[in-house]
């Protein structure tokens, strides 16, 4: 009996050890999110977590001060940079190549805060992580690295900082993951690309409701902050499985080191969740984990919020940036038909687009932020839009164009269905035509008894029958018209069909009766005028 109890108690002891890695939280608690997978990791080969590279070793926070620890204000249940008066102050997600999470979660975090700074949210700044790797090396490396030592660099103008406060886009220096990558490969024109930061800083959290409510004010009032996890094994398996919005990743219990760096942009308050609620954050592992490269994670899991928050500050006076153009499209048309090619979302940050110039690919040239032209030839051609700002600043756009044959008018539609019948009884009718260049139709229907309302309806291919049911509420002739227009506008001749709501055999019948009754009581006096 006593082995057995002692068996029974290490069997308990093994299941209660293995609890905080399979997704239960810290109450015991388990949800739908509290882990559907963590038992198939055994079965998982190790080379499948290499696509989510982190550090090899945790970064050190000795001797960083204290920064930007912003006074408590009250914050809402909810709050996300994803969706902040109806636009997104991210930036796309990147997919790291090796462990310099450290370098994407820093850059990625500038990024939003150039973006809210400028309060455009159109804008796309793409910040150049390869720069920090090959020319700011005391930040870190593939292994590894500090994001509040990036910004430090970064702002530094010594040797260690490259003599230059800033940060340059990947155009002039494309990510090759790769410490071995010498600066001098950036682009030539480098220094006049060069985007300065205005401040950064850090502080250690502690984990507590108040050290909580601290971040939400400093992300709802500043901008996403850079902060440190420990992804595990579970985690990244986790995300590659579960990509809806609505998912979180659960308390897992204490964790004893941190290996990754993510962005944190915003919260959601919930008391089903144990700990009260989640992170919003945005990873660097590529689109394809996560929803769209972002996560959910319950406060207080993986050391999200009791590690190191860093920040980053941005003047947007200190860029003049260049208009983005946007040529609209794809467009087509037919030989002889006005386009209107539509420019309009071009935009630049601080607002003053000057000039629109249109090269539509057969030598003509327009200006405007929209403008017409008409092809004379079949063929493709390749639009160019250049946007011009008042500082000299332009960008350019390209898009396409397919102009192919003139088009013809449908033809007539024919229409077939019962000629006669009688009021208030319901009939059904059919209608087909064909266009020679296998366009959609569109059709307008007259039915005669009421004025026409003008309403297309289709789309429908050619060929293809459009049924529809008709009554009359009056006895008449009437005529139903129906024509066909194309894609194009190109409108067929109208199409008709005689119908007739003709007086009944009956109701003759009953005419000729009256005529009889009429002529019968006529009869007596008939006679006695024959006898006079």
């Amino acid at each position: 009996m006593n082995k057995k109890f002692v068996g029974i108690f290490v069997f308990m002891l093994l299941i209660f050890s293995f609890l905080p890695a399979s997704g239960l939280n810290i109450n015991n608690e388990k949800t739908s999110n509290e882990c559907d997978c963590i038992n198939q990791l055994k079965d998982i080969d190790e080379k499948y977590f290499d696509k989510y590279p982190t550090m090899e070793k945790s970064p050190s926070f000795i001797d960083i001060p204290e920064s930007g620890i912003p006074e408590i204000i009250d914050t809402p249940s909810s709050f996300s940079w994803l969706d902040f008066e109806n636009s997104n102050w991210l930036t796309p997600v990147k997919k790291q190549l090796c462990g310099d999470c450290w370098d994407y979660a820093a850059l990625g975090t500038l990024e939003s805060i150039i973006k809210i700074r400028e309060n455009c949210p159109e804008l796309t700044p793409d910040l150049s992580e390869q720069y920090v790797l090959s020319c700011l090396p005391n930040a870190g490396s593939c292994h590894g690295g500090n994001s509040y030592r990036a910004f430090q660099l970064m702002m530094e103008t010594t040797e260690e900082g490259n003599y230059h406060n800033g940060i340059i886009p990947e155009s002039c220096f494309p990510y090759q993951a790769s410490d071995d990558i010498p600066c001098e490969d950036k682009c030539s024109d480098w220094e006049e690309k060069l985007i300065p930061i205005l401040n950064y800083g850090q502080w250690r959290p502690d984990g507590s409701s108040s050290s909580r409510e601290e971040i939400k004010t400093y992300v709802m009032v500043n901008g996403p902050v850079a902060t440190h996890i420990e992804s595990t094994d579970y985690f990244a398996y986790w995300g590659s499985i579960h990509h809806s919005p609505n998912d979180y990743f659960p308390y897992t219990g204490p964790s004893q080191r941190v290996n990754h760096v993510v962005m944190l942009l915003g919260w959601e308050d919930s008391s089903s969740i144990g700990k009260g609620g989640y992170w919003i954050c945005k990873n660097s592992w590529g689109n394809e984990w996560g929803y769209d490269g972002f996560f959910n994670i319950a406060y207080g899991s993986l050391s999200i919020d009791t590690a190191s928050i860093v920040w980053v500050d941005y003047d947007p006076e200190s860029v003049d940036w260049d208009p983005i153009a946007d040529a609209g499209g794809y467009y087509n048309a037919r030989i002889g038909e006005e386009i209107t090619f539509d420019g309009t979302d071009s935009f630049d940050a601080e607002g003053e687009i000057s000039s629109y110039t249109w090269e539509f690919g057969d030598e003509a040239v327009k200006n405007g932020s929209t403008a017409t032209h008409i092809y004379l030839e079949k063929g493709i051609y390749e639009v160019t839009l250049t946007v011009t700002d008042s500082n000299d600043n332009t960008d350019t756009d390209k898009t396409w164009v397919w102009i192919d044959e003139p088009s013809n008018s449908p033809n007539t539609p024919v229409i077939t269905g019962p000629e006669r019948g009688s009021p208030n009884q319901e009939y059904t009718y059919s209608i087909s035509t064909t266009d020679a260049n296998g366009d959609d139709v569109y059709y307008l229907i007259d039915c005669g008894e009421y004025k026409n309302t003008e309403e297309w309806v289709g789309p429908y291919t050619s060929g293809e029958e459009l049924t529809f049911y008709k009554s009359w509420s009056a006895l008449g002739d009437y005529e139903i018209k129906v024509k066909a227009k194309d894609n194009y506008g190109l409108e067929s001749d109208w199409g008709t069909l005689s119908v007739s709501m003709p007086k009944n055999r009956m109701q003759n019948n009953l005419h000729l009766f009256k005529i009889l009754d009429i002529l019968l009581n006529a009869l007596p006096t008939l006679r006695n005028l024959l006898r006079l």
